[in-house]
């Protein structure tokens, strides 16, 4: 007999194992000027909170002052929000800051990318 899977292949009605993370369907990635503060905040009062994709949110600030764009957004949603680290898998259902260090991201994970030095 056939077993029933979800649109992951996970068996339906099975736990899915912490360790495991869930296949992202996709990568969304949303960029804005220092300005775009009021955007990213209307996107996320009107985004569902399960829709299997990682959201990176990149938004372009002075590098010489901190980012607090994760404690403001936080307000606006229930979906995790988080500073992306180097080497980190991106999951489903959770939204990503991009840190002011220049990066880059790629095949469902986050990469720090230097500068290359100029001579």
């Amino acid at each position: 007999m056939k077993k029933k899977t979800d649109k992951l292949g996970s068996e339906k009605g099975a736990e899915r194992s912490k360790s495991a993370p869930a296949k992202i369907v996709s990568v969304v990635s949303i960029g804005a000027s220092a300005g775009g503060l009021e955007a990213f905040s209307e996107l996320l009062k009107n985004l569902p909170i399960q829709t299997g994709m990682a959201f990176v949110f990149v938004q372009h600030l002075d590098p010489r002052h901190a980012s607090q764009l994760v404690q403001i957004l936080t307000r606006d949603t229930t979906l995790p929000i988080k500073e992306a680290t180097d080497g980190e898998l991106l999951r489903p259902d959770q939204i990503y800051i991009m840190p002011l260090a220049p990066a880059l991201i790629g095949f469902e994970r986050f990469t720090d990318r230097k500068a290359p030095e100029k001579n």
